[in-house]
């Protein structure tokens, strides 16, 4: 397979990941640089790939540490691993916060999430000091999903995050000895491609 090739593949399984549920590619690792400098990393479901822009999709809540951590540097590293294609994606990438009310990708965004996945955005912010475990949902939804009408409380707290790709390190992993490509895209999106030793 050559580097065209391998690319158009990579493509086609992170498209496939936000479609199915059950792709190990639907849930990848996420790396922001913390406030103190450390490395902050957390799983997120993977929601959308718009592969004209190179643009992985995923939401958050505006009031959550990582917003704070993206405005100061809008570097986002991704791990992608499937097992049975023994594959692995380290992705950088460029992060873009769509938070206004009014802005595009956020309300198409919202508009495609179930009331289910709305609630998280109705309760208390994130990474704040409880008394006791809490799950942060106003007590009348805890245990039951909202009306899509209630869940609007939620659409100020609601953010996408698109991140550009920058770069793709994937890793083929063969019995016959493992192979190694790198993908990089400049400011004017031109590509280079090499191939590198595992």
């Amino acid at each position: 397979m050559n580097h065209e090739e391998l690319l158009s593949k990579i493509f086609a399984m992170l498209t496939r990941g936000t479609a199915d549920r059950k792709s190990p590619l639907h849930t990848p690792t996420v790396a922001t640089k913390g406030a103190d400098g450390s490395p902050q990393v957390r799983v997120v479901v993977f929601r959308k790939f718009l592969t004209a822009e190179r643009s992985l999709i995923f939401h958050t809540d505006l009031r959550s540490p990582k917003i704070t951590e993206l405005r100061a540097d809008s570097r986002v590293s991704w791990l992608f691993y499937d097992p049975s294609e023994k594959i692995q994606f380290r992705i950088k990438s460029e992060a873009t916060i769509h938070a206004d009310e009014n802005d595009a990708l956020k309300l198409k965004q919202w508009q495609a999430t179930r009331a289910f996945g709305r609630r998280c955005y109705m309760g208390e912010a994130p990474s704040r000091i409880a008394f006791e475990a809490t799950s942060g949902m106003p007590a009348e939804i805890e245990n039951r999903e909202p009306t899509i009408e209630e869940s609007e409380i939620g659409f100020p707290n609601f953010a996408v995050i698109a991140a550009k790709i920058t770069s793709i390190d994937c890793l083929e992993l063969y019995a016959s000895g493992h192979r190694r490509s790198f993908f990089a895209w400049n400011q004017n999106d031109e590509l280079k491609t090499d191939w590198l030793t595992p």
